[in-house]
């Protein structure tokens, strides 16, 4: 009867053996790693194997975070820590890109052109679109983004983007500037594409 018991141990031994040896091959074809630690060969395998299983997971992830992307022709962001509320629009047509734009191209480009305190950035006292004897106030829209020439803030990305009409004739502009005071009235059709900055430095 002992003798069977010792049978049986030693089947199932062998099967749990085998069982661990075909899942290991699955997992790595690699056998053993040693290293010299305190003039002694030490096995690293179980490390190793930790390393492989975490660039699979790694490769895993980014292959996931490519699929879930997609990509526009332009983008606009709004960040808010609270006390500073920054609109931030991409577009196709900024040359660090020259494509078309996805969210992961978005967080690198933020995350390399880190927002700063515009101190230049002008008052506006009145910024109106023009149609006719109509008037649309656009001061609380401009104001909201930054001049910074890194960013695609064209007027007409910014209109896009807060849903507001594209058939204007005239931009009336007040605005103040290095204790300066400027006063435009420019053509809709000939500034619509132009970033905000330059609006604001025709004069300067």
């Amino acid at each position: 009867m002992i003798n069977n018991i010792l049978i049986n141990l030693l089947l199932i031994k062998t099967k749990i053996t085998s069982k661990y040896n075909y899942v290991k091959s699955i997992f790595t074809d690699t056998e053993s790693i040693l290293i010299i630690k305190n003039n002694k060969p030490y096995s690293v395998w179980f490390r190793y194997c930790f390393i492989v299983f975490l660039n699979y997971i790694i490769n895993l992830l980014k292959n996931l975070k490519y699929k879930i992307d997609i990509t526009t022709d332009t983008i606009q962001i709004i960040k808010n820590n609270g006390q500073n509320r920054k609109v931030i629009i991409l577009d196709s047509n900024l040359e660090s890109f020259n494509r078309n734009i996805g969210i992961n191209d978005l967080i690198k480009y933020i995350n390399n052109n880190k927002l700063q305190s515009n101190y230049n950035k002008p008052i506006i006292n009145k910024f109106n679109l023009i149609k006719n004897d109509s008037s649309l106030c656009l001061k609380k829209y401009i104001s909201q983004y930054d001049n910074n020439k890194n960013f695609a803030h064209t007027l007409d990305n910014i209109i896009k983007f807060n849903n507001i009409e594209d058939n204007y004739e005239f931009i009336e502009i007040i605005f103040y500037k290095n204790m300066n005071k400027s006063i435009l009235k420019l053509n809709y059709d000939e500034v619509k594409y132009k970033h905000i900055d330059y609006l604001f430095n025709i004069n300067q």
